[in-house]
């Protein structure tokens, strides 16, 4: 009989992914391939050391000398986050295509796009979040019932149905709970989400002491309920909400401190520019936003979006100029539109994943994604890329990536609030 081993499915994988996983990942998330990537995240943390100020001088030399001092650095140590996707396919299914890679390949294709489409979707919103895992705000939910609205429809596009959450409760001070419901339909026209209590909640409403109990509630951003994945809170990645804030370090619940760095000493250089483009024409407020980058010694090169507010710049644009921007897998790229600026073009890409409320304007030089390895890749711990099951008949491949977002000049950057 004919048996799975390691050519074949060292066989089967090369014929799905010839460029590796990322090839799968990239174009569903552009910040994603625009991002620079370094594979030794080693030690415990990187270290990374803005510099916010030179030394000083003087026009006269006894003055230079007495005050040159040095310059300041800052030491951001990141640490890594985790995740991970797993997924089975049952021995029988593999061992019957056994003789034929191509079959092979087909039989674990759904099973591992799946896993890679869950990694994907998490990596893809991290990127844009702050590192604490919150999903979504509860803003409206009926008790007793099992159905709630998110405050921002355009944030249920990080829910799945099957996806287990947890939430922070109003009330006391926001923890998220131990308890985990289920989601069973989503509605994503209307950012209605329905979940199911597990084990001793199934069948009782969410507000269920068995469930999340009383304060489950309602009532708009900053008042409802917080809504995390189950196992996210406060795990996640520090993406570009953490290392650019909409508000200034220690304002508005934005932490003070990141990974060490007390960045209310000099928030612009510590912790990006803020551009409030609320009521203005887009294509004007993308404009004054480079010109504030431009006045704080920034250059920045691209702008993100999301999709919505990409769509509504494109019809108010003037003038369009189309562009390709390469990722660092060859044939991979995206569509952007271009601006001209005395400092050279603003590259501007549209990103489903981007919050609608939010566009950033970055420096590529200044970023890093950082992994311990390829991100992602597959564990290979036991020297395969597959484990048989102790517990069933199958077989296991776990896709995992340890990394973080590292910005080592957070003032190039500047972040938009529509």
């Amino acid at each position: 009989m004919a048996q799975l081993d390691v050519t074949n499915f060292q066989a089967a994988l090369k014929l799905l992914y010839p460029r590796g996983l990322s090839e799968i990942l990239y174009p569903k998330c552009p910040i994603l391939g625009w991002m620079p990537k370094r594979t030794d995240f080693y030690g415990e943390a990187a270290v990374v050391t803005p510099m916010t100020s030179g030394v000083r001088g003087s026009t006269t030399f006894n003055n230079a000398v007495n005050q040159q001092g040095t310059p300041t650095l800052n030491r951001f140590l990141v640490t890594r986050a985790k995740d991970y996707a797993l997924a089975s396919i049952d021995a029988e299914v593999l061992m019957a295509s056994a003789n034929d890679k191509g079959a092979i390949a087909k039989g674990l294709d759904t099973q591992i796009r799946a896993a890679l489409y869950e990694l994907g979707r998490s990596c893809a919103y991290q990127l844009y979040s702050d590192g604490t895992g919150l999903r979504g705000t509860v803003n409206t939910y009926v008790g007793g019932t099992n159905t709630f609205t998110l405050t921002a429809v355009e944030n249920i596009v990080r829910f799945e149905v099957g996806m287990n959450i947890q939430a922070a409760l109003t009330g006391a001070v926001p923890a998220v709970t131990s308890t985990e419901c289920v989601i069973t339909a989503i509605n994503r026209r209307t950012g209605e989400i329905t979940a199911a209590g597990i084990g001793a909640g199934a069948g009782l409403p969410l507000d269920n002491a068995a469930n999340f109990g009383a304060g489950f509630v309602g009532g708009g951003a900053g008042v409802g309920a917080d809504i995390f994945r189950a196992g996210d809170g406060n795990n996640c990645a520090t993406g570009l909400a953490g290392w650019v804030p909409p508000n200034d370090p220690g304002v508005g619940g934005t932490p003070a401190n990141l990974f060490g760095v007390d960045r209310t000493t000099d928030p612009t250089r510590l912790a990006g520019i803020r551009i409030a483009g609320g009521g203005g024409v887009m294509e004007e407020v993308v404009f004054d936003a480079v010109a504030e980058a431009h006045i704080n010694g920034a250059q920045p090169d691209t702008l993100f979006m999301n999709s919505r507010k990409f769509a509504e710049l494109q019809k108010s644009a003037y003038a369009k100029t189309w562009m390709t921007v390469d990722t660092d897998i060859p044939g991979i790229g995206y569509k952007a539109l271009s601006f001209p600026t005395d400092y050279g073009d603003i590259k501007v890409i549209s990103d489903p994943n981007c919050p609608v409320g939010k566009g950033y304007l970055l420096a590529r030089d200044s970023w890093e994604l950082k992994s311990l390895g390829e991100f992602p890749h597959f564990a290979t711990d036991e020297g395969l890329k597959y484990m048989r099951l102790a517990n069933s008949d199958a077989i296991e491949f776990r896709i995992r990536a340890f990394w973080n977002l590292c910005c080592d000049k957070p003032g190039h950057n500047a972040v938009i609030s529509w």
